[in-house]
């Protein structure tokens, strides 16, 4: 139900081992995401395993089906139960990346340059000492220099708690998702009083 709910939302592709067949009269729109943008996959020898014709003989390709409504948000459920979301497309939709080739290596200057290379102050004729003489430098006090002190940045003000609408409406779609979990999701609810994130919080329920 939770990935049915996510699929709705984000327009995803559902990634399961599960047909979901007992959804499918639930409503018409998930009836047409188990129809059209489930993705069952199977395990051979530990070895993950996801057909080329998701949709039947009939349907489009794995690289068709996954081009065809550009799905960046995919659902993944592991045999234990874990959910996992990516934010970007399945690997066999991905174009093959080139690996740009690494600069030459930095050579030092020669320093055996020709007299025609070498720079004008090269053959500027050295330069005599004069014969004048500095005062000694003043024995005055001496004084050491210290970097100034900064003043600490202020830390981020915590973002406010939630209001009581906030947690209402909160609290009334986690029982459509989790109606067997009430208590657990009041004492989250409870534990949690800034988080407003709906996919966060159904994540603590699993």
């Amino acid at each position: 139900r939770f990935l049915l709910h996510l699929a709705e939302k984000t327009g995803g592709v559902i990634v399961t081992n599960d047909n979901l067949r007992d959804f499918v009269d639930t409503s018409d729109t998930w009836r047409r995401i188990i129809q059209e943008r489930l993705l069952q996959f199977t395990f051979v020898e530990d070895h993950f395993m996801i057909p080329d014709d998701p949709l039947g003989r009939n349907g489009p390709h794995l690289n068709d089906f996954l081009r065809k409504h550009s799905w960046y948000v995919c659902l993944l459920l592991a045999p234990g139960g874990w959910l996992h979301r990516r934010t970007e497309p399945l690997t066999p939709v991905l174009p093959p990346r080139t690996v740009p080739a690494a600069p030459p290596p930095l050579r030092p200057p020669d320093l055996h340059l020709s007299s025609r290379q070498q720079p004008a102050c090269f053959h500027s004729p050295p330069q005599t000492p004069t014969s004048t003489s500095w005062p000694p430098p003043s024995r005055g006090p001496q004084y050491e220099w210290s970097p100034p002190c900064r003043s600490p940045s202020p830390s981020p003000s915590p973002p406010p708690q939630r209001s009581a609408a906030e947690t209402a409406e909160l609290k009334g779609k986690l029982y459509d998702i989790f109606p067997d979990q009430k208590q657990r999701i009041d004492r989250i609810l409870g534990d949690n009083p800034y988080m407003r994130d709906l996919n966060a919080l159904s994540g603590l329920l699993l």
